[in-house]
């Protein structure tokens, strides 16, 4: 049956003890200036950058392209090896016929 002294500290505890047992702190006090004269960007969520806005920052090179295919080719090759995990101890079948992807 409920103990009724106990559920009293126990409710007590669930509504009370996170006050006194997370560490916050509010960064956007302006007293603090911990931003100087910048705002940081969780006191101004819309100073955030949409999806896409910062692709025209950076140039794509022949550098950047073939990071990025490099990086692609190397997964694609764990998965078409049959050396890709899931879902415990399974693998993925090997690829018989999954091609290299390259830049045009």
């Amino acid at each position: 049956m409920l103990n009724i002294p106990y559920f009293r500290i126990y409710l007590v505890a669930i509504l009370i003890g996170p006050r006194f047992f997370t560490n916050a702190y509010y960064y956007c006090n302006k007293e603090s200036q911990l931003c100087g004269t910048s705002k940081h960007f969780m006191c101004d969520p819309n100073s955030v950058p949409k999806n896409g806005e910062l692709l025209g920052l950076l140039p794509l090179t022949r550098k950047i392209k073939r990071l990025y295919v490099d990086r692609h080719n190397e997964l694609r090759n764990k998965i078409a090896g049959g050396e890709q995990n899931f879902k415990g101890d399974g693998k993925f079948p090997k690829a018989t016929r999954m091609r290299e992807v390259i830049w045009d």
